[in-house]
């Protein structure tokens, strides 16, 4: 997702509000720091089955709608 993310902010001329991604960068940086992506870190914070379900559905979501938005954008041209 992070890297989604980054083209989408690199890209000039999409029509995706740019503050829409701010809390799923957030959300992609705390998934990192409590080890749902890198788990067994020294900074780990112990996370259990309901955090990991939270960042995989929104970070599904996210995708998901994003390449809709590119392809209907897209489509519309």
């Amino acid at each position: 997702m992070g890297t989604a993310i980054k083209a989408i902010k690199d890209k000039s001329n999409n029509n995706v509000d740019l503050t829409f991604l701010k809390p799923f960068e957030t959300m992609y940086g705390l998934a990192s720091n409590n080890g749902i992506r890198h788990a067994g870190n020294e900074k780990t914070i112990v996370s259990d089955l309901p955090d990991a379900v939270l960042v995989l559905t929104t970070c599904s979501a996210v995708i998901n709608y994003l390449g809709v938005k590119i392809a209907y954008d897209s489509n519309k041209s």
